[in-house]
């Protein structure tokens, strides 16, 4: 009865601490990645301002609540988009580098699995929450000046065909990527019986199940 007890008691331990890493795990990720998402939306703006030979003035992609950048001219369509332009070549690369991975080799390990493909999935929410801002900033009259209005001004261009051309690249995104996180739910789920396997018997070599999908 003791032992059973014990058992229970120290497997109850182990999935509560796993359960604990995985979170910890997560919400790092989630800084992480956020700082690095306004950082290279930043550089995008900074570079612009670089490349048109003006001064960068302040650089903060760190700044809480809001992530800025100033410029000795933030009124051109280069600095205006520079952000959301790098931002979309980033994660471009980055979804491609992901694909790639998966495509290596047939099997992964649980935690690696988790942490790139969690971490792309907060990258590709952040990085397409931008590009829709686009489209429901159109119209704001906030200070600091959206992005998305500031190269309306500057170009002269229709917010009504800014909201349609955010909305038309918000949807493409989607297209690409929601394939994507599919077939990471389709691969955890077909390697479920290992991570049981490893939550019960840590330290044993787990058996691998054939791919399925659910």
């Amino acid at each position: 009865m003791k032992a059973e007890f014990a058992n229970q008691y120290s497997r109850t331990t182990l999935i509560a601490g796993w359960a604990l890493t995985v979170l910890l795990i997560m919400w790092e990720s989630f800084i992480l990645t956020f700082d690095l998402v306004a950082t290279i939306h930043e550089s995008g703006h900074a570079l612009a301002c670089t490349a048109q030979g003006y001064k960068v003035l302040l650089f903060c992609p760190f700044c809480r609540p809001q992530p800025i950048t100033r410029c000795t001219n933030n009124h051109t369509a280069l600095i205006a988009g520079g952000g959301t332009l790098m931002s979309l070549s980033a994660w471009i690369l980055v979804t491609t580098g992901f694909v790639l991975w998966l495509l290596r080799k047939p099997h992964h390990h649980p935690v690696s699995l988790f942490i790139v493909s969690f971490t792309w999935s907060i990258w590709s929410l952040l990085c397409s929450g931008e590009v829709l801002k686009w489209a429901t900033l159109a119209y704001s009259t906030r200070i600091p000046m959206p992005d998305t209005v500031n190269f309306s001004a500057t170009t002269d261009i229709n917010p009504h065909r800014i909201i349609v051309g955010a909305l038309i690249l918000f949807a493409l995104m989607m297209a690409a990527a929601l394939p994507l996180a599919w077939k990471i739910v389709c691969m955890f789920w077909a390697m479920r019986t290992e991570i049981l396997d490893r939550l019960r018997h840590p330290g044993t070599t787990p058996k691998v199940e054939a791919d399925v999908t659910p």
